[in-house]
């Protein structure tokens, strides 16, 4: 029987975008697509729904192969209500589904209009019959009985879960115990780099330092949104003066979120404004994309950062890291791959948060073996969902 020509939906991917960790995970995903595709010899084309306006999408640089591309905006859709039906009929004549949820975005922490957005655009691909997978992401928390009842049928009704840390594969099992649900990792860790495209003084540790906009700023409201327990400016302030004032050390301001519409969310100001006030302290270029990004990062000799695939970027590429986190997506990550070295903002003091670091810093030898072990477990457990892919297009395409 010959192969028939298939079409993939991708839910929640957005290339480039303004957060390069979405990024990073769109691209990762379909770079895995257009591999198994490639390894059986299928012809396929890829339907695309995320945030960024149509003519911002930058997909044909990331794939060869045919897209059809539709931003998925409430707004738009409060206007004209035909859109969301546009997309569910597009939904239709898709073979599978892959739903990214921008990462971390299958939750109601961040608001009830991502909410709504996220569980809106899901039940859309499930009412037109397609198979869901929930591609690598982290799962919940839903705090509220209307964001548990929606996110458990969501899953409940996908084709499977799957789920980038222990953490929320246990969720998944308690919210959703029905649900087929596996454990692997971040997409990110498969993201490509080109490692020595950067080199810098050979006399100084050069000590990569993200510094999220967001959490700067308290939240999207202020006043401490996450609720975390060091002060995040003040942890901020104290590690560049530190390092910043060290003559073996110099200091790299890493952007990772770079957004010239949303100052609240936009680290490259920020970093620009703290370059200014802290001697010795250099900015990395404005990525135009993740892979710059990380290809940047692999030449650093240590790292820190809030933004989680900014520390993914450092991870992955050998680079000994000391993620700051502010929700628990962090530590069920790296904790799932044997690493436990990481700042928990919700629960360490702004002292102890800064004395971690030092340590990390002054140990980095000793956590840069940690990592390479810990990269080992991520390609193995990657392996588990490009399985997963490489069976259901092989179905597929002689379905």
């Amino acid at each position: 029987m010959m192969a028939r020509n298939i079409q993939i939906g991708l839910l929640w991917h957005n290339y480039p975008s303004e957060n390069l960790g979405v990024g990073a995970l769109s691209y990762s995903n379909i770079a895995l697509l257009d591999k198994v595709l490639d390894e059986l010899g299928v012809e396929g084309s890829y339907f695309i729904a995320g945030m960024m306006p149509v003519q911002d999408n930058e997909f044909s640089s990331v794939t060869a192969r045919v897209v059809d591309y539709r931003q998925f905006s409430l707004r738009a859709m409060a206007t004209n209500p035909m859109l969301a039906m546009e997309i569910r009929a597009r939904f239709s004549k898709c073979d599978l589904v892959l739903d990214l949820s921008e990462g971390d975005s299958f939750t109601d922490i961040y608001g009830a209009k991502r909410l709504v957005a996220q569980t809106l655009s899901k039940f859309l691909a499930l009412s037109a019959g397609a198979p869901l997978v929930l591609s690598p992401q982290t799962i919940g928390p839903f705090e509220t009985r209307v964001g548990k009842f929606l996110g458990g049928r969501i899953m409940s009704r996908s084709k499977c879960v799957f789920a980038r840390d222990e953490q929320s594969f246990n969720y998944v099992r308690t919210l959703a115990p029905v649900a087929p649900v596996e454990l692997v990792t971040d997409l990110a860790f498969a993201l490509p780099y080109t490692k020595g495209l950067h080199t810098f003084r050979p006399d100084a540790v050069h000590f990569g330092f993200n510094v999220s906009g967001l959490l700067y700023s308290g939240g999207y409201g202020g006043g401490n949104q996450f609720g975390l327990t060091i002060d995040y400016k003040k942890f901020v302030e104290q590690v560049l003066e530190k390092f910043s004032s060290r003559p073996d050390v110099q200091v790299h301001l890493v952007p990772h979120v770079i957004s010239d519409r949303y100052e609240i969310e936009d680290d490259y100001r920020l970093s620009e404004k703290l370059c200014a006030e802290y001697k010795n302290c250099v900015i990395s270029p404005k990525f135009r994309s993740p892979v710059e990004a990380k290809s940047y990062i692999s030449s650093l000799d240590f790292f820190s950062g809030a933004r989680m695939h900014a520390t993914i970027a450092a991870f992955s590429s050998g680079v000994p890291v000391v993620p700051v986190a502010y929700s628990r997506k962090f530590a069920g990550l790296f904790g799932s791959l044997g690493y436990e070295c990481l700042i928990d903002g919700k629960a360490d003091s702004t002292d102890s948060a800064v004395s971690t670091l030092e340590r990390a810093f002054a140990g980095r030898d000793e956590l840069r073996a940690q990592v390479s072990k810990g990269n080992q477990e991520a390609t193995r457990r990657l392996g588990g969902y490009s399985g997963f892919l490489r069976k259901a297009i092989g179905e597929l395409s002689h379905g």
